[in-house]
């Protein structure tokens, strides 16, 4: 996809980051402004020293010590920091288990966990081992790098006080279903591809998704393009056409007329008016 500006969301891509691996770690100190950002894959961050504020799908947040952040396929960001010692851990939808991404999925994207001094000494001995491990040759790496990673995971959607939800609210196709379509919905995305991914029929997935979600597949994947490129128009200086690809939209025209049934107002409506409410910096109604 082509990039008219410096000021829109740039693309990660996970084969570039996590390779053929299912893991990476990074340590390391960060001073300055990271570029806003998404990817397709999940990362969990996390605080170790100094301070910074991190910045997603518009909003911003003041994190320090303590604190941790982990972003999907979803959602779009970047961090300025001060002298910041931070781990970032990449992983793949696949790295861990089902059940961990089916409640990331029910958890509220991209938000920020402040773990007490207790909680947080361990998670930093827990790092240490990741990054030992994942470092290191060993016999079973691949086992050990998985496991130290969903205990990480799982103490941060323990803070969330996600896993007190009742077990078993959603089947565990509709999640995987849910999660692939998450990974996926910025490309062309078919119901019989994410039953395949599900491991369930074309036409049973159809019906789960009416009978858990309330809603079709396709009205679905289509709520969540719509959802996506909302936050773009309201918080970056993007074009309306790159927006329309970015979400997974197949061409500018459908995108602006499915958003007008959606929202009452067409894409390029809905940029004027935050254009000349100010909320919206670094795009004038010409760069329509």
């Amino acid at each position: 996809m082509s990039r008219k500006n410096n000021t829109g969301p740039y693309l990660l891509d996970g084969r570039e980051v996590l390779g053929d691996t299912a893991v990476d770690i990074v340590h390391k100190i960060y001073t300055g402004e990271s570029i806003r950002h998404w990817h397709d894959f999940y990362e969990l961050e996390i605080i170790c020293s100094g301070e910074g504020a991190y910045e997603v799908n518009g909003k911003t947040v003041k994190v320090s010590r303590g604190c941790a952040y982990l972003v999907t396929p979803e959602d779009y960001h970047k961090l300025t920091a001060e002298n910041a010692e931070m781990y970032t851990v990449s992983f793949g939808v696949t790295s861990v288990d089902w059940d961990i991404i089916r409640k990331i999925s029910e958890s509220k994207s991209a938000t920020v966990v402040r773990f007490s001094d207790g909680e947080f000494e361990r998670i930093e001995r827990v790092l240490a081992l990741l990054l030992s491990e994942f470092s290191s040759n060993m016999p079973m790496r691949e086992n050990a790098l998985k496991v130290l990673l969903e205990y990480m995971l799982i103490s941060f959607l323990r803070s969330l006080e996600i896993g007190k939800s009742e077990s078993g609210q959603k089947s565990t196709a509709i999640m995987r279903a849910v999660a692939y379509i998450q990974h996926n919905f910025k490309r062309d995305l078919s119901l019989k591809e994410v039953a395949e991914k599900a491991a369930v029929s074309t036409n049973y997935l159809g019906v789960l998704f009416v009978k858990e979600l309330g809603i079709t597949f396709s009205r679905y994947l289509g709520l969540t393009r719509l959802k996506y490129a909302s936050n773009l128009i309201k918080y970056v200086s993007y074009s309306l056409e790159d927006i329309a690809y970015a979400s997974g939209f197949s061409s500018p025209s459908y995108f602006s007329g499915v958003f007008k049934k959606e929202f009452g107002c067409t894409p390029s409506q809905m940029r004027n008016r935050l254009v000349k409410d100010g909320t919206l910096d670094g795009v004038s109604e010409s760069e329509q």
